[in-house]
């Protein structure tokens, strides 16, 4: 009887843990793998769209425009992301790849003019409740990711980049897979 009770009590501590781990597990496994859409958004918008932000953009000339929607549709939108946006201070959609919400005018968060000055990143869950996102919708779940870049005569904008859930879930799985047996 002394040897059960040990073997249970032990069998439920091991659960215990076991439990515990996996859910710690699967939180960092979610943030490495936004961490990793930040990341990969920074290498889009630096290396790809940043170079094609002319003024002409900034300034929003159709010849210019129809440039990087066509940069953007070859080398950016993929099974991973969903849409893209580039905003400027104003609030203004200078760009979309869905090209209804050029000119639109949206209110930017705090976090969002915070990227925008400081040239920084920041993602997080998109709240397809917003005005801004209304077009966003059909796409189920994203994680926006926001990159604040400078167009070729330094104006800074905000570099918008939709992400679907189904990628950053995907990344935190295989994360997942890859620790679980430990």
């Amino acid at each position: 009887r002394p040897v059960a009770v040990f073997a249970l009590s032990g069998l439920a501590v091991l659960a215990l843990v076991a439990v515990a781990g996996a859910l710690a597990l699967r939180s960092l496994s979610t943030s490495e793998a936004v961490r990793d859409a930040r990341r990969l958004a920074t290498v889009t918008g630096r290396g790809i769209v940043e170079p094609a932000l002319t003024t002409a953009v900034v300034r929003g000339d159709p010849e210019a425009i129809a440039r990087l929607d066509r940069i953007v549709h070859h080398r950016v939108l993929a099974s991973d992301v969903a849409r893209v946006k580039i905003w400027n201070a104003e609030g203004k959609i200078i760009y979309s790849d869905d090209a209804s919400l050029i000119g639109r005018r949206f209110e930017l968060a705090p976090e969002d003019l915070r990227a925008l000055r400081t040239s920084s990143a920041s993602a997080r869950q998109t709240d397809l409740t917003e005005p801004e996102n209304a077009h966003e919708r059909t796409f189920g779940k994203l994680t926006s990711v926001y990159l604040g870049l400078r167009a070729q005569d330094g104006t800074p904008v905000l570099y918008e980049e939709y992400l679907r859930s189904s990628a950053i879930a995907g990344s935190s799985r295989r994360l997942v897979r890859l620790f679980a047996p430990v």
